[in-house]
């Protein structure tokens, strides 16, 4: 069981990994369109 938590936290920090980079980019896209990011319609 303790090998599965383990998997659990590993697979816990490539999800931040791959989202934070996201973010990001998404952020610079925002600033490149001329409006923040949050502004971003999510259709």
């Amino acid at each position: 069981m303790a090998q599965q938590s383990t998997v659990n936290e590993n697979l816990s920090l490539d999800a931040c990994y791959q989202v934070r980079p996201l973010l990001f980019f998404l952020n610079i896209y925002g600033v490149l369109a001329g409006a923040p990011a949050f502004e971003i319609p999510k259709e």
